[in-house]
């Protein structure tokens, strides 16, 4: 759960769970609840409302990485909130409001002489229809449209559906991703300005879609997306079509939630490449499925180079036989946060390989990756990672001034000061287990060849949910909520959720 609020009455557990589990929270209010999960860490001010910075708990094969150290412990980072949330607030930062053919101020296509039949060039009615309004409907039909299309600054153009509305050009014979990937006739290009917001909604876009506004939004509107260097806003089912996935040089604040990349036979899949201010809710993916000999999508899903101020939330899929290949790798990038990183397959692959500098650290599959912290400062060294997380401030973007300290090399008696838990000269015994939560406590480190094992499995299984060759369909993300308990096989991401119940 991200920036979600959630009020119970009082005595209530958040999660309700059988056993540990992995549970993840950044930026939760709560109110009412005496613990995140069943026969967790108390929260101390239930009665009031609580802000919950970061929580992260594992099952046993789970891992939290700070700076490379790992621990197996709880992470309960959390305090008293000072205003009770805005639930508008929370709504307007993850959700824009969709026009509907409605409202007084659209204009229907149709009205502008456009067709819907697939033979009629359409392109200068749709054109017509975004000069005479912000809000142009496209009703039911495949709309043949050719060139270049540009949507003003707040224009907003949407249909009913993906399934029942499309425009460009392509054969109708093809598949969905055939007719998007191979069309070279037809892109939308949206102007460019941090203060353009325009959308795109419920329509499929048999071409490419170039976005340049540093705002707005693109809901459930498949296409070959590439997002430039001024692009931002918030993107809704995006599922890479034709290629990879690349963002490079994007600096405006861009959320994606429900991305999916899979099956691609570029290495890596996706690429995040100097970048900064990226969010991922929910990152489906897929690697190694096709069952076919040589068939090249054996690659690493998600590659995060020179970036800083990136987030990715739950990273799931069937991933496998990539070899020496990691499931995510960061390449000398910092204020990087990943939390549940897991695929379905555990095999000799590495689930996440970070690189800075001549230094390496590497995550076998067959531990979940609960929590990734990768915070370095410009002089970082590997050797000198900060093992103490105390009221840490990540929530924010910003990198915290004590963080960028710690980063830095520090003399035996900082590191005495700062309880760093880094062995330096004569070992010194263990101290007995703190029940505490960590943000209390020093982080334990386990042993480097507890992960220079390459999995437990000697070949790559095979799962019959993944047969098929054929490259899947978008759908939405479904998720249950159970109020007297959470499933361990469901996966789900939440993200600006209110919860108002007299159950938990």
């Amino acid at each position: 759960m991200v920036d979600c609020i959630v009020r119970m009455p009082s005595g209530g557990v958040v999660c309700r769970t059988e056993q540990r589990a992995n549970v993840f929270l950044e930026d939760t209010r709560v109110s009412g609840a005496v613990a995140v999960r069943s026969g967790g860490p108390r929260i101390p001010a239930s009665d009031s409302w609580t802000h919950i910075r970061r929580y992260s708990c594992a099952r046993d094969h789970g891992v939290n990485l700070i700076n490379g150290r790992a621990t197996t412990d709880e992470i309960a980072d959390w305090t008293r909130a000072t205003s009770v949330p805005s639930f508008e607030a929370l709504r307007n930062r993850h959700y824009r409001r969709t026009p509907s053919f409605e409202d007084e101020d659209a204009v229907n296509v149709k009205s502008y002489g456009a067709k819907g039949d697939q033979v009629t060039d359409d392109t200068e009615a749709f054109r017509k229809a975004i000069a005479a309004s912000d809000k142009v409907f496209v009703p039911k039909g495949k709309y043949k449209l050719l060139g270049t299309l540009h949507l003003g600054r707040k224009t907003q153009l949407f249909g009913l559906a993906s399934a029942f509305c499309s425009i460009g050009d392509a054969g109708p014979s093809q598949k969905l991703w055939q007719r998007i990937a191979g069309n070279k006739t037809f892109k939308i290009v949206t102007d460019e300005g941090a203060d353009a917001t325009p959308a795109l909604s419920f329509l499929s876009v048999r071409g490419r879609v170039d976005w340049r506004a540093g705002g707005g939004s693109c809901m459930l509107a498949p296409s070959l997306l590439t997002v430039s260097a001024s692009g931002g806003g918030r993107f809704y089912g995006v599922m890479a079509r034709g290629g990879p996935l690349i963002l490079e040089g994007v600096r405006q604040p861009a959320s994606f939630y429900a991305l999916n990349v899979e099956r691609k036979g570029t290495n890596p899949q996706s690429l995040i490449r100097n970048c900064a201010n990226i969010r991922v809710y929910f990152f489906k993916v897929e690697a190694g499925t096709i069952n076919r000999a040589n068939a090249g999508d054996a690659n690493t899903p998600c590659r995060i180079a020179d970036s800083k101020n990136i987030r990715v939330y739950c990273m799931y899929g069937v991933v496998r036989k990539l070899q020496d290949r990691p499931m995510l790798e960061v390449v000398n990038s910092r204020d990087v946060v990943v939390a549940q990183l897991k695929t379905f397959s555990p095999g000799r692959f590495p689930h996440l390989v970070e690189l800075h500098g001549s230094g390496k650290y590497e995550l076998p599959s067959s531990r979940t990756c609960a929590l990734d912290v990768l915070i370095r400062g410009r002089k970082a060294r590997k050797s000198c990672p900060p093992s103490y997380v105390a009221g840490w401030s990540l929530v924010s973007g910003t990198i915290p001034e004590w963080i960028e300290w710690v980063a830095q090399p520090l003399s035996a008696k900082e590191l005495k000061a700062l309880r760093v838990g880094a062995q330096r000269g004569r070992p010194r015994k263990q101290p007995p287990k703190d029940p505490r939560p960590l943000c209390f406590q020093e982080l334990p480190g386990i042993p480097e060849s507890s992960f220079d094992e390459r999995g437990t499995s000697e070949t790559d299984s095979e799962t019959p949910d993944n047969r098929c060759g054929q490259p899947h369909s978008f759908r939405r993300p479904t998720m249950s909520f159970v109020p007297d308990r959470v499933s361990s096989s469901t996966t789900a991401t939440t993200i600006g959720l209110a919860v108002l119940s007299n159950r938990s």
